[in-house]
């Protein structure tokens, strides 16, 4: 009944259950590629004559999927301890290549750092770091990863073409915001066997189908029957 408990309920599946289908997307809005543009673009939104807030450059070098770009799980550590010994509360592109010196792998990623901004500068910088993702093979065994990736490519055509015909996206806050939106309303494929004998599916996906025995999940008052909306002038 609650969709947003799909990733748990795939996580703590038993071994005995080898295939499963499932009938309803992964939100793309809580996947690792989500999370990691919305850090990337947060280090630009707080940044301060072209240096980048302590706190964000932490974040980005916390995020899962650049620490398997790096290398190194403890990359956050290693930066932020730097950070500490050095006193710096902002730093530029080239202060960020002395501090990450002992991460052989930061080097490529310091193309993220060197943007200077611009709202198409930064879609160029998502693009590349996209085409980095892929060639590195670091989320090949994560399929859900790699479907939103695919999911986030899509995103970025889609501005291109919005910032092409209208030119409305001209500072970070508006590309913040657009993204938010856009992020919310993609979701994940999932692709399954149909013929296998455990389904998952979402309420909707439910009807005029019969089976022997049915489990509802999260029959909890405000999600089965939902909670009250008030109603808009045309209902």
């Amino acid at each position: 009944a609650d969709e947003k408990l799909l990733l748990p309920m795939l996580n703590s599946m038993p071994e005995s259950i080898n295939a499963v289908n499932v009938t309803m997307g992964l939100p793309y809005s809580i996947s690792g590629i989500h999370y990691m543009v919305c850090n990337i673009l947060a280090i630009f939104a707080n940044r301060r004559n072209n240096k980048f807030n302590h706190v964000d450059i932490v974040n980005i070098f916390s995020d899962s999927i650049i620490s398997r770009l790096v290398g190194d799980k403890n990359s956050h550590h290693i930066v932020s301890t730097k950070l500490y010994e050095e006193k710096t509360i902002y730093a530029s592109a080239d202060e960020l290549r002395h501090l990450t010196e002992q991460l052989p792998g930061a080097e490529q990623l310091m193309f993220i750092f060197e943007c200077d901004g611009e709202v198409s500068s930064i879609l160029s910088m998502l693009l590349h770091l996209v085409k980095i993702i892929n060639e590195s093979g670091c989320l090949s065994s994560v399929v859900r990863e790699m479907e939103a990736l695919a999911c986030l490519l899509q995103i970025i055509k889609h501005w291109e073409k919005i910032g092409g015909r209208h030119d409305i996206i001209q500072h970070i806050d508006t590309l913040q915001r657009i993204y938010l939106r856009l992020a919310k309303r993609r979701s994940i494929a999932l692709y399954g066997e149909p013929l296998k004998n455990m389904q998952l599916l979402g309420m909707l996906e439910t009807r005029n189908l019969d089976f022997d025995r049915i489990i509802i999940l999260s029959v909890n008052e405000g999600t089965l029957p939902a909670g009250r909306t008030s109603n808009s002038l045309i209902s």
